[in-house]
């Protein structure tokens, strides 16, 4: 697991994985979460947003699960090649 869940905003690169207690009204519910494959497009007339979509495999209180994680980043050098 990533130790840093904010490095992803200064090297603009998605976490791997992380894992988080959420505790809504008084209930208890541990999640962890794996990325292992990514999708990355670009959006805008110019390329300005730049969305990556991780899949992602994830267990929330011991009942393992699957789906998607996005990712969105601000994109300033232009249309990509």
């Amino acid at each position: 697991m990533q130790s840093d869940p904010d490095s992803h905003i200064v090297d603009e690169s998605p976490i791997t994985g992380y894992e988080n207690v959420l505790i809504p009204s008084n209930e208890r519910y541990v999640v962890q979460a794996i990325g292992y494959e990514k999708v990355e497009f670009y959006i805008g007339n110019e390329a300005e947003g730049r969305l990556i979509e991780q899949y992602t495999n994830c267990t929330v209180n011991g009942v393992r699960g699957w789906g998607f994680v996005e990712w969105c980043y601000r994109h300033v050098d232009g249309l990509p090649k």
